[in-house]
């Protein structure tokens, strides 16, 4: 069974696999994101761990893309490309 102790609106939450040098102690992590045509590092504070979701607390906007696969290949004023999601 599952048990709803509490409910949260607004929540930001990007996939964990967007997240670069995460420090699950501090809370820390960086992403990439993609503005025009040109990918951001950004560090950014993370917060509750749901599933493959991680909240983010602060440092990203909602609607802002990030980059979720393949940022480890990224630095910092790199050109993308963004693609839709597969099925999408």
């Amino acid at each position: 069974g599952l048990i709803l102790t509490g409910k949260r609106s607004n929540v930001l939450q990007i996939p964990r696999s967007a997240l670069l040098n995460w420090d699950v102690t501090r809370n820390v992590a960086a992403v990439f994101v993609v503005s025009s045509d040109t990918a951001r590092r950004r560090e950014v504070l993370t917060g509750i761990v749901s599933g493959e979701l991680v909240e983010i607390t602060s440092g990203l906007a909602a609607g802002e893309n990030v980059v979720t696969s393949g940022a480890f290949n990224l630095r910092d004023a790199d050109r993308v490309r963004v693609v839709p999601p597969k099925g999408a």
